[in-house]
């Protein structure tokens, strides 16, 4: 009984060991080295190129105090304005809360109204009648 890859093979009781296959391994190992000098390659063509920037005076004619001063009252300012943006911001919320309330308000007064119409009896003089007058 001889296997097709019978020299390639070791058995033993617990497991069997394939050995390499050196000249597919070498093959791989070839091909391997040939992708990595083809991405070297690439690398080096589309490496970065340094940047040439021709250098010219930026900000008009402010110098560079005047901008500085400029930019921290604008900071200033801008932190101003926020503060005001979320004072009237809490204010609509109570105030939105506050019709809400209102609202509620209304609703249980005209529940506490109907059942009865208390103060309603004009007929009644009666004090024993357990409707008040308003």
């Amino acid at each position: 009984m001889s296997h097709p890859n019978a020299d390639s093979q070791t058995g033993t009781s617990a497991y069997t060991l394939i050995a390499p296959n050196v000249s597919r391994r070498n093959q791989i190992q070839r091909i391997a080295e040939q992708e990595l000098a083809i991405l070297e390659k690439w690398k080096e063509q589309n490496r970065a190129k340094p940047v040439h920037v021709v250098s010219r005076r930026l900000g008009g004619s402010q110098s560079e105090t005047e901008v500085r001063q400029k930019q921290q009252l604008q900071l200033m300012q801008s932190k101003y304005q926020q503060k005001l943006k979320r004072e009237e911001s809490v204010r609509i919320k109570k105030e939105a809360e506050e019709a809400e309330l209102q609202k509620m308000k209304a609703i249980q007064r005209e529940k506490k109204r109907s059942p009865g119409d208390i103060g309603s009896h004009s007929d009644c003089s009666s004090s024993l009648c357990g409707a008040r007058k308003i």
